[in-house]
């Protein structure tokens, strides 16, 4: 949604989303922007050419991925791949969102956006490491007003961790930016 917002008015936009509620409410939202529900390793370039690929899909639901391993390295990693390799094959920049869990990564997430910044960088790819977006999709804020609504404690994985947020479209403006100035690492802030 923050890309779309950010670049709609000045660019062609084509999105590609495998979740159907995310796709309907993309429509309601940008009625005039194409977008598909298919797996994003499945994009046509020689039907829809394109001249940059912002890929921000990714599983991330930490427990998820420990119980689920084939299914985040698929998604994560060889899917990402494919996709990748087709972006370059056919001249396209790529900018890859990544986590600051990618840094020393401590869980399956982590390594599977780490290697996936290795990818970007085989493809001459443009990394931007992000924090918690707030109230993304999985963000831990609706969780934690859901808590405190309900009067339950607030789950915190680790007290001694610390968790950086950015608001989505900060960070859009911050990546379109670094990636127009040719940084190839971004670090939104």
């Amino acid at each position: 949604h923050a890309f779309t917002k950010l670049l709609s008015e000045d660019n062609e936009l084509i999105g590609y989303d495998n979740n159907e509620w995310a796709v309907a409410e993309f429509k309601d939202d940008f009625p005039d922007v194409e977008v598909h529900l298919e797996d994003f390793a499945e994009w046509k370039y020689d039907q829809h050419p394109a001249d940059i690929v912002i890929h921000a899909a990714a599983y991330k639901h930490l427990p998820l991925g420990e119980e689920n391993v084939n299914a985040f390295i698929d998604n994560n990693i060889i899917r990402t791949r494919r996709l990748f390799a087709e972006a370059y094959k056919h001249c396209a920049d790529i900018i890859f969102i990544s986590s600051d869990k990618a840094v020393e990564p401590c869980n399956l997430y982590g390594m599977t956006k780490a290697i996936g910044e290795y990818l970007a960088k085989e493809y001459e790819g443009y990394i931007a490491r992000c924090g918690n977006f707030l109230n993304s999709s999985g963000s831990v804020i609706p969780v934690w007003e859901k808590a405190i609504k309900e009067g339950k404690p607030i789950p915190i994985t680790d007290m001694d961790m610390k968790r950086f947020v950015i608001e989505v479209d900060d960070a859009a403006q911050q990546i379109w930016t670094g990636y127009n100035q040719g940084h190839k690492l971004i670090i939104p802030d």
